[in-house]
């Protein structure tokens, strides 16, 4: 069975944000900040290495909820223009014993609760492994495959 186009367009996008990911966040672990001096330690700075994999992990799902305004928006648009279609279809039948209620097709969004939990604990896993490994061991999150195997629906 060969691939299609959109597959392996969808495949190259995972590979490479992926990676991005990976590597921005252990770019992020590298950093060293020099510490305010203390004044009890003869006004010392030591310096704090970055090492949150948590905090990471809510900041990139955080990011992620964001796109949820965009499809609340695609989703308004529908929902308008479904009811515009059906008041036109109520207008233009002549027929008033018609008793059919027509209603918009809708996705059951819970089933997307446990895929959701699992990039969960395996992005945080991830950025914990990304704070005691290298980050060409450490395997991106989006390459996982649960995600990898969303591919095959396009």
């Amino acid at each position: 069975m060969a691939l299609s186009c959109v597959q392996i367009l969808l495949m190259i996008g995972m590979l490479v944000t992926g990676s991005i990911n990976t590597l921005s966040k252990k770019a992020q672990n590298d950093c060293i900040a020099p510490g305010f001096p203390d004044p009890k330690f003869n006004h010392t700075a030591t310096p704090h290495s970055f090492d949150h994999p948590w905090f990471q992990t809510i900041i990139m799902f955080m990011g992620e909820t964001l796109c949820l305004f965009g499809l609340c928006v695609i989703r308004k648009r529908e929902r308008d223009a479904f009811k515009t279609q059906t008041l036109q279809k109520v207008i233009n039948s002549y027929e008033a014993t018609s008793t059919e209620v027509m209603q918009q097709p809708r996705i059951f969004h819970w089933i997307f609760v446990i895929p959701t939990l699992c990039d969960l604990v395996g992005t945080s896993l991830a950025g914990i492994n990304l704070v005691y490994v290298d980050a060409s061991v450490c395997v991106p999150s989006s390459a996982n495959p649960t995600t990898a195997s969303s591919v095959h629906r396009y």
